[in-house]
């Protein structure tokens, strides 16, 4: 079950997920570094998010999601420096609590992304903890040899993982989820809770419960393909099953989501963006379309109706659902359309109402090994080239949704 069925504003949730740094600039001011095909600042800001409300609310959101706002070294903000800090190309405390208060004046409900499993190596406790032989962080971090030889976030050893087993850094993360709740955040998106021991997550849990009931967690509950070098980075259950069944190319969404439904309020279900990808995208003589409503149906008979599995098409790390259908606004039209007839939670990533280009998959060579692919679906928001037709289009199916 999830953590409570009192929280009926999750499950009513039209849910818009913006990345701060691309969606817009205080003042409609032009954007920084017009190329966003480059892992740079482009100038998106909190002040724009503000400026942005009324547009938000014409939509018919009633809750937005923020991609991290710590102090960071990459423009995205998974890099986190300071877990208590706001990053100033961002903007201020004060700014915050301003957009806090407006989103609610407006009867929305405001989440914040939530990097809880590792931080950037530019922080300073990690760099303290590499660079002396004392240091009192030392255990903050799980080093096989020290110092270069450390547990990462899949491998990536710009992001080391925190050792949470460590009663310091639980109550430093702790203390930093309350922190945000405090301030007036109605909800944690929790980044990669595959990799996060499932013992946090149900101290987590408590915290925030016992904090604001009202407040909710939910969850980024998926793993591509899982290589052999990463189990040790992951903390889900039966992971021998799942790197087995991942590489037969079987959907593993399914078995992932379910470890979570003790800990958390909910979860973003990437089984249904899976399933409308293989119905929708890649169709065969044996996905007839009548299948996939039973499909999702039993799905959905897993979990109880306090928990909710919030629809979605697109998100910050994979290719956006239009790119995949090249464009074709008129299937489109009906995907979004059955999304937002489920009886859950949705789900608008910033831009796929406007008719956001992506013109090259995040797996192509111009990325080169994928280290940034994921810049792809990150354009900035195209506020001089909105397609109204599109946008009237997500107005109507997220009226019909909300009445």
């Amino acid at each position: 079950m999830g953590m409570s069925n009192t929280k009926s504003w999750l499950n009513k949730a039209v849910i818009y997920n913006l990345m701060i740094d691309r969606f817009a600039r205080a003042g409609g001011e032009n954007w920084l570094e017009t190329d966003h095909a480059k892992p740079v600042f482009c100038g998106g800001n909190l002040q724009g998010i503000i400026d942005k409300l009324d547009y938000l609310q014409e939509l018919g959101i009633n809750t937005l999601l923020l991609t991290p706002f710590h102090p960071t070294s990459a423009y995205h903000g998974y890099h986190v420096l300071d877990f208590f800090g706001i990053d100033s190309r961002f903007g201020d405390l004060d700014t915050m609590k301003r957009l806090l208060a407006d989103a609610h004046a407006r009867g929305m409900h405001v989440m914040m992304d939530f990097v809880i499993g590792h931080v950037s190596s530019e922080h300073p406790y990690f760099k303290d903890a590499r660079t002396n032989p004392s240091s009192k962080y030392r255990d903050w971090f799980q080093f096989f040899n020290w110092p270069d030889d450390y547990l990462s976030f899949l491998n990536f050893y710009h992001l080391p993982k925190l050792n949470q087993a460590n009663p310091e850094v639980k109550h430093h993360l702790l203390e930093a989820a309350r922190h945000w709740i405090d301030l007036g955040f109605d909800g944690l998106r929790l980044d990669h809770v595959v990799g996060v021991s499932h013992r946090f997550l149900n101290e987590l849990h408590a915290a925030i419960r016992a904090e604001r009931p009202q407040a909710v967690l939910i969850g980024e509950a998926v793993q591509g393909k899982i290589r052999w070098n990463e189990l040790k980075t992951l903390r889900l259950n039966h992971k021998l099953f799942l790197y087995v069944w991942g590489n037969l190319n079987l959907n593993m969404a399914f078995f992932i989501q379910l470890q979570y439904t003790q800990y958390l309020d909910g979860v973003l279900d990437f089984f249904f963006r899976d399933m409308i990808i293989s119905f929708c995208v890649h169709k065969a003589w044996y996905k007839p379309m009548w299948l996939l409503p039973l499909i999702l149906k039993f799905h959905y008979a897993f979990y109880s109706k306090s928990f909710s599995l919030i629809t979605l098409l697109d998100d910050a790390d994979d290719d956006r659902f239009s790119y995949f259908l090249n464009d074709d606004t008129d299937t489109l039209k009906k995907v979004v359309d059955f999304q937002f007839k489920q009886k859950h939670p949705a789900l608008v990533y910033y831009g796929s109402e406007t008719g956001v280009k992506q013109t090259t998959s995040r797996m192509h060579k111009v990325y080169g090994d994928k280290p940034h692919g994921d810049l792809a679906s990150r354009a900035t928001m195209n506020w001089n080239r909105i397609d109204k037709e599109l946008l009237s289009f997500y107005q109507a199916v997220i009226k019909n949704k909300r009445s």
